[in-house]
Parts: structure tokens; sequence; C-alpha cells
């Protein structure tokens, strides 16, 4: 695994992780 797929993966699952926060949070208000 090469140090830039890492990090793709990385940005990746931030993205995925900040979408399921906006829908908690939109959910919750």
């Amino acid at each position: 695994m090469s140090y830039k797929s890492t990090k793709e993966a990385l940005i990746l699952s931030a993205r995925d992780m900040a979408e399921k926060e906006r829908t908690y949070y939109g959910k919750k208000v």
C-alpha cells in the first residue's frame, strides 16, 4: 500500500464520518 492510497483512504473515511455526523445532528435538531 503506497502513501498516496493511504492518504486518499484517510480523506475518504474522514469525509464519510463528516457525512454521518451531519445526518446525526440533522436528525437531532
